[in-house]
């Protein structure tokens, strides 16, 4: 900037080219400060960020300058200044269009060869520092925030949060798979794009949890709320909520038995019981175990559960209720309690200590640290050679679950670390956080293999398939409503750092059988996706299972149900059979569905729903049964159908309406309705 004296905007600037070779020259006069500049790849266009505009400018003869201003004016101005400087541009691979940002928040983009504006946001107030096009893209960009954020526009990438102050730089990898950030908090962040990719079904409604579960065939996903009496489970395949099991009290800790269909559930109220939950009430209450439960855990292959108390009382009982082992700590309550090697040891998290137990002998170590003063969270590798904690000081620790010896010491979350889970043979292990990503690490040598996200973790499972399951936050408001994600952890060698193998482990066990798996396999892949003609061609091929997710996630709930029915039917196991009744029965007990039902007049799913249970005068949030909507729609053969299945025609809604007044601009329905009785 040549120094004469005049403001910013008056300044006469210098852009200068240099040749390398001989070191000469070329000078360029522009009027106006200049605040960042990016070069085409051909060397011969430059854009150069102004007080308010930005220039295009063409360097070789005949020179050209073009100006881009289009949303800048209006959109704010400086309190003192009174406009914002562009303070960062950047250039597509094809050199033919334009990424802007100003300090005032503002992001243009901008088509070169038409000199048109394509886009203009304003949607932070904290400054847009730094600007890149996703590589090979002409929409899709990346930009840095004042407010620590890396954010994306034209893309499904989530926001990245990391850094504590601004950050000032960025840029994108050549083979586009990473971004790296530097910030005024002294550090350079390396974030894996396409980690999106990787999210498969988000599911409203979940609470906060304490807990987050697969079933022992992975099918289901049970959410234990942090406060609150309902146990949410839901399809791992297809993220559909299928029932919440409401116990009559709040919920202390949860699990699933090896009986189908049974939770192991501790109360609030000091109770313990096997929740039957098709049936909603209690199989089996257990009496003579300690008071105040806080936490428990149960062994499949030893058919016995463990569980520990505010009083820091430990027991062991088996599946009959039979207590095996009590043990009074000193003092300090049991915060988390984990079995393994087929439930021969358990592990107990209390504050400043860590133990391990053998069923048959006792205590074998107990680990008292300052470091274990903050853990919040524990996970027992499958192996049962080590064991996870996680840290309000944001980081996960790894100790011989033999020795109790420190093994590693895991640092990269920003937040409190607050899910861990193992794969399957204990070589990689996922680590959650309020930060809003999941971490994956090599538990032999403690590096990082890789991180996905998008939203602040408040849980963690891994199923023995590679699917992750997770509450979340809203985008970092701690207040917000909190869901559940899914992701498909399999699929990380085409994102993580470092070889596949090491990532993969995440994924199937390696008995699977691909020719059995195959057509289930290939059948959820559809689901996951829109259907096309091919996946509904393919679905003929597929069993009555895989076909009737992928219906339900097309939302044809009439063929769905009636391969539910389908499968229901032909199970030979009582596993199967509970996870398809179970399916039948959230599918009937959706008032919403059957009330969709009546209305839009579709016989075959109204008549499948009342058939397998759904409640005929079932009622909405504003009072209407099916009757009512299939009155004020006309809806005849609803009408006729429900009425001969005893429906009540003098049902009053919210607002005080029957049916017979809903249906008087119907003329054939309030007929019908009249002779009927109404």
């Amino acid at each position: 900037v040549v120094d004469d004296g005049k403001a910013a905007k008056e300044r006469t600037s210098q852009l200068i080219r240099y040749d390398l070779d001989t070191g000469s020259g070329r000078a360029f006069s522009l009027s106006g400060t200049i605040y960042c500049l990016a070069v085409a790849q051909d060397g011969n266009h430059v854009l150069v960020g102004m007080p308010d505009q930005t220039s295009y400018l063409t360097l070789e003869p005949p020179e050209v300058e073009k100006t881009l201003s289009g949303s800048f004016s209006g959109i704010g101005q400086h309190p003192l200044l009174g406009w914002y400087p562009v303070i960062s541009v950047a250039f597509s691979d094809d050199d033919s269009h334009a990424v802007v940002g100003c300090a005032d928040s503002v992001l243009e983009k901008w088509d070169l060869s038409s000199g048109t504006q394509i886009h203009s946001e304003k949607e932070h107030r904290a400054g847009i520092r730094a600007v890149r096009f996703l590589r090979g893209s002409t929409d899709a960009a990346a930009y840095a925030c004042g407010d620590g954020t890396v954010r994306f526009v034209g893309s499904n990438e989530p926001v990245r949060h990391g850094h504590r102050d601004p950050v000032n730089c960025l840029d994108i990898s050549q083979d586009g798979q990473w971004a790296v950030s530097g910030g005024d908090d002294g550090t350079l962040r390396l974030w894996p794009l396409g980690a999106a990719d990787r999210e498969m079904l988000k599911v409203k409604g979940v609470d906060l949890t304490k807990r987050i579960e697969f079933s022992p065939d992975d099918r289901l996903i049970a959410f234990v709320p942090l406060v609150g009496s309902g146990v949410t489970l839901v399809d791992a395949t297809t993220g559909a909520t299928l029932t919440t099991a409401e116990l009559p009290h709040e919920i202390e800790d949860a699990v699933f038995t090896d009986e189908p269909g049974h939770l192991l559930v501790a109360g609030e109220d000091g109770s313990l019981v096997l929740w039957d939950v098709l049936a909603a009430k209690p199989a089996r209450v257990y009496a003579g175990h300690p008071p105040h439960i806080t936490t428990l855990d149960y062994s499949l292959a030893s058919r016995s559960f463990a569980v520990g108390t505010k009083d820091g009382v430990l027991a062991w009982m088996a599946v009959g209720g039979e207590q095996l082992a009590p043990h009074q700590f000193a003092a300090g309550e049991v915060k988390q309690v984990r079995m393994f090697n087929r439930g021969q040891n358990l592990v107990a998290l209390q504050e400043g200590s860590l133990s391990v137990w053998e069923i048959a002998r006792g205590l074998r170590w107990s680990t008292p640290s300052s470091e274990l003063a903050d853990a919040e969270t524990i996970a027992v590798s499958p192996d049962g050679k080590l064991i996870a904690t996680g840290h309000q000081d944001m980081a996960a620790r790894l100790w011989d679950a033999r020795t109790g010896q420190p093994r590693q010491v895991l640092r990269g979350h920003q937040n409190t670390v607050t899910g861990l889970a193992f794969s399957q043979d204990g070589r990689v292990l996922l680590t959650a956080s309020f930060d809003g990503w999941i971490h994956v690490w090599n538990t032999g040598t403690g590096t990082e293999l890789g991180a996905f996200g998008r939203m602040p973790v408040t849980g963690l499972a891994l199923s023995s398939d590679g699917c992750v399951a997770t509450s979340v936050m809203g985008d970092h408001n701690y207040y917000g409503d909190v869901d559940a994600v899914l992701w498909d952890a399999s699929r990380a060698d085409r994102h993580f750092k470092g070889p596949p193998s090491s990532a993969v482990a995440c994924g199937s066990s390696a008995d699977s059988n691909p020719d059995i798996e195959r057509q289930s396999i290939l059948g959820e892949w559809f689901a996951f996706r829109d259907v096309n003609e091919r996946a509904l061609d393919f679905l003929g091929s597929v069993s009555s299972p895989t076909r009737a997710r992928c219906r339900y996630r097309q939302g044809d709930m009439a063929g769905a149900l009636e391969d539910f029915v389908a499968a229901s039917i032909a199970s030979r196991d009582p596993q199967e059979f509970f996870y398809w009744k179970l399916w039948i029965a959230s599918m009937t007990a959706s008032v919403d569905r059957l009330l969709d039902a009546a209305e839009t007049n579709d016989e075959s799913q109204l008549r499948l729903m009342l058939e397998h249970g759904a409640d005929i005068n079932a009622r909405n949030s504003d009072g209407d049964t099916g009757l009512h909507r299939a009155a004020r729609a006309g809806a005849m053969s609803s009408l006729k159908l429900l009425i001969d299945r005893g429906a009540n025609l003098e049902a009053t809604n919210g607002y005080g309406q029957t049916p017979i007044f809903l249906a008087t601009s119907r003329r054939a329905a309030f007929d019908f309705l009249v002779g009927a009785g109404a």
